[in-house]
């Protein structure tokens, strides 16, 4: 028998990620509203669909686990909209679907839990808005999330360097 998935913050971005796998989307997670001293928010997820046939959508993601996250982020519905402008559809993941109770979704929200397959489904789908044009302080954003998720970091061995450049300097020197 397998154990049960315990919905935390990571397990739910995973989730996310299986959802909306590439080449049909771009999957970037922890995207800020901007860069350096403009960052003032951050979503859980943003998506954005690939392929014009299929829609060129942004979608933006906040994910709660607990029933206290999901009432802090009502009281400062200031926070989400921050990046759901730029959104065309914004949806909340929570962990269980009893975290949101009736009445108190956003009319402009989806909702999304996962099912016992460990899935996520939609429990009701964010319906589309016009979204604002992207900013630069925005698009700078992305793009430092997808270099910081795309480029892998590399460990420089300065000894190493050291070594090469001294092998460098010497063969130089021997071929003059």
């Amino acid at each position: 028998m397998s154990k049960p998935i315990r919905w935390t913050e990571a397990a739910l971005t995973v989730a996310l990620r299986e959802k909306y796998q590439p080449p049909t989307f771009a999957f970037l997670p922890q995207v800020a509203d901007g860069t350096g001293s403009n960052k003032s928010r951050t979503a859980d997820a943003i998506v954005m669909g690939l392929w014009p046939s299929r829609g060129l959508d942004i979608i933006g993601f906040e994910i709660k686990v607990s029933r206290s996250d999901w009432l802090q982020e009502l009281k400062k519905p200031a926070k989400a909209e921050s990046i759901a402008r730029f959104c065309d559809q914004w949806y909340v993941v929570v962990a269980d679907v009893g975290i949101v109770k009736d009445g108190e979704l956003p009319s402009a929200w989806g909702l999304m839990a996962p099912r016992g397959n460990g899935k996520l489904w939609t429990h009701k789908e964010a319906p589309m808005k016009e979204a604002e044009p992207i900013t630069r302080r925005f698009l700078a954003a992305i793009l430092r999330n997808a270099a910081c998720w795309t480029v892998p970091k590399v460990e420089i061995d300065s000894a190493a360097v050291a070594r090469a450049h001294a092998d460098g300097r010497r063969d130089g020197d021997q071929a003059r």
